[in-house]
């Protein structure tokens, strides 16, 4: 993504995080205006699990895909909402993938 290749990148952990998210690398993009980022805490209900961080960073011109991305992991992880093949793709292609490699991913996943 900071390659400008990919439109759009997600990355999460728990919290407390037990991963370093690679904000650090993106720093300067986002400093520069170039792309920008939407920081989401979930909460899953009914649940002893901690809850999620979520960010998300997108090239400026292609910012809308953060929302819809957001509505779908929120309606996922705070909804109730069964994943399926569909939300899956629909995923792949917001975050930039070409059909091929969704659907590598869909067959390595058993969807598809």
């Amino acid at each position: 993504m900071l390659a400008g290749v990919k439109p759009l990148a997600m990355f999460f952990d728990v919290i407390p995080p037990t991963l370093e998210l690679p904000e650090v690398e993106f720093e300067p993009s986002l400093k520069s205006g170039r792309i920008v980022l939407r920081e989401e805490i979930y909460h899953r209900p009914k649940s002893t699990e901690p809850p999620l961080r979520y960010l998300y960073y997108a090239l400026i011109e292609e910012e809308h895909r953060i929302e819809i991305l957001h509505q779908l992991n929120r309606e996922l992880i705070e909804g109730g909402r069964l994943t399926n093949p569909d939300d899956h793709t629909l995923i792949g292609h917001l975050l930039g993938y070409e059909e091929w490699e969704i659907d590598v991913f869909l067959k390595w996943a058993g969807g598809r």
